[in-house]
């Protein structure tokens, strides 16, 4: 999956960690879909980041029950699954930065 990040996003992936991009979304990704069965749900990806222009993408290799549960999800939000990974880094960099 190529997963679309803006600066920001790749920056601050790099700042929490390190130069491993795919191994940080597939995290931030497996972080997101837990938040789906909590009590504190992520909030939605909203439209305006479907109407941004192109990002740089980042080739991650999402397989297995991760990979599955993005494609339903997404189906569900009517989005891409590559569109939900990268708005699941951005979810998963705001609630790390907050803590």
């Amino acid at each position: 999956m190529k997963v679309p990040l803006g600066p920001l996003a790749k920056s601050g992936l790099e700042a929490r960690g390190g130069d491993d991009l795919p191994v940080a979304i597939g995290a931030a990704c497996a972080y997101y879909l837990g938040r789906l069965d909590s009590d504190c749900l992520p909030a939605p990806l909203p439209d305006f980041l479907l109407k941004a222009p192109p990002r740089p993408e980042i080739e991650v290799p999402v397989e297995g029950p991760i990979e599955e549960a993005l494609v339903a999800q997404a189906d569900r939000q009517g989005v891409g699954p590559a569109e939900l990974a990268a708005h699941a880094v951005l979810v998963y960099l705001a609630d790390v930065t907050s803590r």
